[in-house]
């Protein structure tokens, strides 16, 4: 994927600090930074030290588990770290798990491009923007919080261009919806089976901005308030749902990946295939390993397990 350059372009500085690399631009407030372009081949005619911007590094620049922080120091000044900009993971196919702190409130174009083994990233509440193609290229993300976000780029018209114009996240199962969106585009997106609405206010959308695949609303499951399935089953659009449950019905199951094997009974998980198990919060904090056989108890909450190339999202009550 190559971005537009424009011909205007503030003066930046870009640095490293544990691993992550960031930018300053001159033209921004003094005190913020954006997590940046990993490459060699940058898109700006920035300072030296700018890495230049290429289509496809030859080593992936982040690995394993990446957790970005809410303030980074450089020259003795401390920054706020408010945005992830175009193409920052971009082809870093050994990335699995990111981060992200409450100080980011944007996702510009094509961030997690081609992170095809990424599989786990937590959207905090403070992020409210995502421009196009951010998970376009995904392919092992399995689960997906969208419910604080609040706007879209003008590029995009629609959510599936989160995801491109084609299916590209086939283990994408699993969705939280956004509460305060206008528009639900998910038509290109035939392989998701759950969905999560946390309002109990029915959302206004226009028809024409109302799309999901005949195959989700046939056999996936909207789950929402308890107080509010009524008011969605008699919706005349959120009514073609075949399927509109209760949140409190909800057991993780319907969101199976075969390949990640344990048992949850009386409020302990069992590792019992034969790799090991990651257990993670629903904010991304890992919580337990499990070698094969082993156990933990868990107190209630919902968790992501991670194992064998795949993952699950369940819940203990």
């Amino acid at each position: 994927m190559r971005w537009t350059m424009f011909l205007l372009t503030p003066k930046m500085t870009c640095f490293e600090r544990d691993g992550i690399r960031y930018e300053i631009r001159e033209n921004l407030r003094e005190d913020i930074v954006f997590v940046t372009f990993h490459g060699e081949d940058y898109y700006y005619d920035a300072e030296p030290d700018c890495l230049p911007w290429t289509l496809k590094p030859d080593t992936p620049f982040y690995k394993g588990k990446v957790v970005i922080p809410p303030v980074v120091e450089y020259n003795d000044k401390k920054y706020d770290v408010v945005k992830i900009s175009w193409g920052a993971f971009e082809w870093c196919t050994e990335l699995e798990s990111l981060i992200i702190p409450e100080s980011i409130y944007q996702i510009c174009d094509g961030a997690f491009f081609g992170c095809e083994n990424l599989r786990e990233v937590s959207l905090p509440r403070s992020v409210t923007e995502l421009y196009p193609d951010v998970f376009a290229g995904c392919d092992n993300l399995a689960y997906l919080d969208l419910r604080w976000i609040q706007w879209m780029s003008p590029e995009s018209d629609s959510h599936a261009r989160l995801f491109l114009k084609d299916p590209s996240c086939p283990s994408l199962i699993e969705v939280v919806l956004p509460m305060a969106s206008s528009r639900y585009h998910f038509k290109l997106m035939p392989h998701i089976r759950v969905l999560h609405m946390p309002s109990a206010d029915v959302p206004e959308v226009e028809p024409e901005h109302f799309s999901f695949a005949a195959e989700t609303l046939t056999e996936g499951t909207l789950y929402v308030p308890e107080e509010a399935v009524e008011a969605y089953k008699a919706s005349d659009l959120w009514g073609q749902f075949a399927n509109i449950r209760p949140e409190s019905e909800f057991t993780g199951v319907e969101a199976a990946v075969a390949q990640t094997e344990f048992e949850v009974r009386d409020g302990v998980i069992y590792a019992v295939g034969n790799s090991t198990l990651e257990i993670y919060d629903i904010a991304g904090r890992k919580v337990a390993t499990l070698a094969t056989g082993a156990s933990t108890m868990l107190p209630k909450g919902i968790y992501i397990a991670s194992g064998a190339g795949a993952t699950k999202k369940f819940v203990v009550k």
